[in-house]
Formats: C-alpha cells, sequence, structure tokens
C-alpha cells in the first residue's frame, strides 16, 4: 500500500503535457513514485536515473518485482520490459520527475520563496520564516539546518539531508507543512539541486539571489555552469509572473536582472545607495553598535532605521534580502521593516558561543568557502581589541582549488590560525591540511578538531576573538566511512567551562 492517499492517473500526466504514452496506458493508476527501487510499492512509477555512480536503468526488474507499473527512463533506453508495464521515456527525465512528483504531491503552501546563491541562503529562508512569524502567517522554511516552522522545530528524518532534498523528499516535506497549515515557506536552492531539476514543477513565486563566490567547483567544473545552475531558478523554475529578488551589488546583477527581464519577472534590487541608480531597497549606512548594528535603508521612499543584534554587514543584506522577499509575497513594507528588530541568529552562523561575563568572545560559523571566510573574519577584526584567532580546515571530496585560498585568507586576517580537520571524509585528512598550509605560513596545525579548539580557547586573553569555521550547524564529523558525533558550539562551551 502507498504511504498516502494521492492516486494519479497517468492520463492525467498526458493530458498536461508532461509525458507521451500509448492509449492503452491512460487509465494506469499510480499510488505512488520513486528514485530508489527499493522503496517501490504496488502501483508505483519508478524513475530509473542515471546518476554518477549509480544507473537506475539496472534496477527496473527489481522495482518491477516490487509493484512498480510504471518505468520513467532517458530516451536512449533499449530495454526491454513486460507488456504490461508503461515506459514512459523522456529527453531529461530528471526534469519530467520532479513534475511528475509535484502533480502527486500536489498540495503546497500559498507562497513558496526559493533563495540561491553562494552564501547566505540558511539566513536568509530562516529570516523570512522569522518575519512572516512576527506578522501573524504560519510560516516555515527547508534548508541546510533542517525543516522550522514558526512553532519551532518540525520532527523530521534528518540522516542524508540536503540543502534541496530530492524530489520525492522535498515534495513530502512540503505536502505535509501545507497539510499541517503552513501557508508561507522559505527553501533554500542549491546549485546541485538546481542542476538536477529538483525543485522544477514547485509553485515558486518569489526567488532570491544572494550572491555568487567560489564553491562546488569539484562538481561544476567551472564558474559559468556553476552560475548557470543558479540562474535555472529564474529562467525556467519559477512562476513567469513572480518576483526576482536580486543583490544589486554583486557582479552578475545586470546580467541576472536581464534573464528576469527577459521573462518578465518583477525585480526588487536591494543594494547600496548610488545616484547612478536606485533600487528597490537603497541601504544607506551599516553601523556597529555596542548591541549589534544599526541598519539605515530607504524603500519606496520612506526611510527606515533598524537596530539588531546580529553582527556583520553581510547579515544586513541577508536580513533586507529576506524582507524583499516577504514584501513581494504580500506583506505591508512599514510591518516587515519593522520586524527585522525581532528576527534572531541562525544556528551556527556568526553565532556567539561566550556569556557576557567572558572577557574574549568565541564565534561559531558555517563559513566553509574562501568568501565566506574572509566576511566572518573582516566582521570581527573590528571587534577585537586583542588578537583575533581562527580555527579552520576544510572538507574532503569537495573543491579543493578552494583550500590555499581559504589559508592565504586566514593568515592575512587573522593573528592566529589553527588548521585541523572538517569532515575528510574519504581524502587522506593529513594531505587536507597540508594543501591549506601551503599558502598558510606562521599558522599551527592540530588534526583532532577537539583539541584544536580547546587549545585556541586556552589561549585567548582579555579581548581576544576567536572564530570556529566550516562546520556551523553541523552535529557530525565524518572521517572515513565514520560519522562521528561533533558539535562546535558544544565543544566550545565545554571547553570555556573548563
Amino acid at each position: 500500500m502507498s504511504e498516502t492517499n494521492n492516486r494519479l492517473l497517468l492520463r492525467q500526466l498526458s493530458n498536461d503535457g508532461l509525458i507521451a504514452i500509448d492509449e492503452k496506458y491512460r487509465n494506469v493508476v499510480i499510488e505512488g513514485v520513486a528514485l530508489d527501487s527499493r522503496k517501490v510499492e504496488e502501483g508505483f512509477l519508478f524513475a530509473a536515473l542515471k546518476g554518477a555512480s549509480v544507473d537506475g536503468t539496472k534496477f527496473i526488474a527489481s522495482a518491477i518485482e516490487s509493484g512498480a507499473v510504471a518505468i520513467l527512463c532517458d530516451n536512449d533506453f533499449a530495454g526491454e520490459i513486460p507488456e504490461n508495464i508503461c515506459l514512459i521515456k523522456s529527453d531529461n527525465p530528471r526534469k519530467t520527475f520532479s513534475q511528475i512528483a509535484s502533480k502527486f504531491y500536489n498540495r503546497q503552501p500559498d507562497v513558496i520563496a526559493a533563495v540561491t546563491g553562494t552564501n547566505g541562503k540558511t539566513s536568509v529562508v530562516h529570516f523570512c520564516r522569522e518575519i512572516w512569524k512576527v506578522l501573524g502567517k504560519h510560516a516555515a522554511s527547508v534548508g541546510t539546518v533542517g525543516i522550522e516552522d514558526s512553532e519551532g522545530k518540525v520532527d523530521f528524518d534528518r540522516s542524508n539531508f540536503l540543502t534541496t532534498p530530492d524530489p520525492v523528499k522535498l515534495r513530502k516535506i512540503i505536502s505535509q507543512l501545507a497539510d499541517s497549515g503552513v501557508t508561507h515557506l522559505a527553501m533554500e536552492a542549491s546549485s546541485h539541486g538546481l542542476d538536477q531539476y529538483r525543485p522544477d514543477g514547485l509553485n515558486i513565486k518569489v526567488a532570491a539571489f544572494t550572491n555568487l563566490t567560489r564553491d562546488h567547483l569539484d562538481y561544476h567544473g567551472n564558474f559559468e555552469n556553476y552560475l548557470a545552475a543558479k540562474m535555472r531558478l529564474f529562467t525556467e523554475v519559477m512562476a513567469p509572473n513572480g518576483v526576482a529578488v536580486l543583490n544589486a551589488d554583486i557582479e552578475q546583477f545586470e546580467q541576472l536582472e536581464t534573464e528576469c527581464q527577459k521573462r518578465g519577472l518583477t525585480v526588487f534590487s536591494v543594494g547600496k545607495y548610488s545616484r547612478a541608480r536606485r533600487n528597490y531597497i537603497d541601504i544607506f549606512d551599516i553601523l556597529n553598535t555596542a548591541e549589534g548594528q544599526q541598519i539605515s535603508f530607504e524603500v519606496l521612499g520612506r526611510v527606515y532605521n533598524i537596530n539588531t543584534s546580529l553582527i556583520g554587514e553581510f547579515q544586513a543584506y541577508n536580513m533586507l534580502c529576506a524582507m524583499a522577499v516577504v514584501v513581494a509575497s504580500g506583506a505591508n513594507v512599514d510591518e516587515a521593516a519593522f520586524a527585522l528588530e525581532k528576527v534572531d541568529c541562525v544556528p551556527g552562523r556568526m553565532q556567539r558561543v561566550t556569556k557576557p561575563e567572558n572577557d574574549f568572545s568565541i564565534f561559531v560559523d558555517y563559513s566553509h568557502t574562501p568568501d565566506a571566510l574572509q566576511k566572518a573574519l573582516d566582521v570581527l577584526k573590528p571587534l577585537t581589541k586583542g588578537k583575533l584567532w581562527v580555527v579552520f580546515g576544510c572538507g574532503g571530496d569537495r573543491d579543493k582549488g578552494k583550500r590555499p585560498l581559504m589559508g592565504e585568507i586566514a593568515v592575512k586576517i587573522a593573528d592566529n590560525v589553527v588548521v585541523t580537520d572538517d569532515n575528510p571524509r574519504s581524502e587522506n585528512p593529513a594531505q587536507i591540511r597540508q594543501e591549506i598550509l601551503a599558502s598558510t605560513k606562521g599558522a599551527e596545525e592540530i588534526s583532532d578538531r577537539h583539541k584544536a579548539i580547546e587549545y585556541a580557547i586556552a589561549k585567548l586573553q582579555k579581548g581576544d576573538v576567536l572564530l570556529i569555521a566550516g562546520k556551523g550547524h553541523e552535529k557530525t564529523q565524518t572521517i572515513g566511512e565514520n560519522v562521528l558525533p561533533f558539535d562546535d558550539v558544544e565543544v566550545a562551551r565545554k571547553c570555556i567551562d573548563n
């Protein structure tokens, strides 16, 4: 039996132009959809997709044995299947499957906003949810830190959770949120997810682009492909009459704006005030204060001065991006602006670990790209009365080119640098550290992350600041095939107490 009460006739997909099938299969009933043959049940449609390491067509027989009544595959599939099984071919089976999954799990919140970009996605969707909550909306967010709604964190299976989950898991989540009463959803749209068509078919009415810096080139191959994957959100995925929220201060803004306008999207730009250009949100000033920072900006001729405990210019951009998304979804500008003062920090995003009575400061941040690390250190440098410390590493099985870049940034800005391990995965941890240390003259090397954090905290003096970078909210450390419990925040707090 299917785990849902959903049922779908193949003729509905045919009538919508999603698939082409023989007349005799039009009344076949689909009771479920699956990418994994092990999850196929009686009446399921199985998508036999070819991946980087697994060829789904090799599991067609297994899926049919488990009860599959329809198989989706690429046009070049030349295998044979039983006559009573509907074979559906597509020149883009990944996209077709996502669209089918959206038809099957067809309950969605009234408003879905998607956020892409290298850095800031998690913060923006978090802030969107927080603002909507202040405005009385039942809101939720889906992304790197999991699923959260305006009532708190939803109980869900966190195993193998991706920034943008696979098409089936993502639509199950969205359908369940809609059934629970969620009307407003903000979700992260990763470059991997967009390249693999995971969000296609969702009714995304608002989309935002935060920034673009080096990351995931191990997957995309080059920067152009990386940008193209993210641009799909605006050029193909979101609703054609939607609103695009764009960072006006990034190099790719004009290209993004042009593509959005070609599609008929309304553009809300967010950027620093300039006489040469007026933005939907013009940022006049971002001032550091004893409590955090004050952001001065203008929207539609009205000036606002908002105080927040969150630090960092990048957080100001994230907050205003979220405000623009919320306004684009139909909220009142005044109400959205004043709600900004009530948003709080995202776990693991410039999260302060120390207490007011400590005479030094420790922050945990997810900065795992060169740009993110530089921004985090740049924010903390002016707040440092003593020495600025940083403990960081680089993940294994990921873009190797960023390792020396991050090392160079660390020693350029911080006074003391400790290079350690950060999810080495299948790679040799020592080799990863050496690739960082090649451009990190004067840095110390401590392989064990717990000992590295402990060492740095023990060295802190009055007025010093320590950034523990790379893992942020993560609760595990992956070494080889072992996934071990590890929480930077928890480790730091224990070290402080000791």
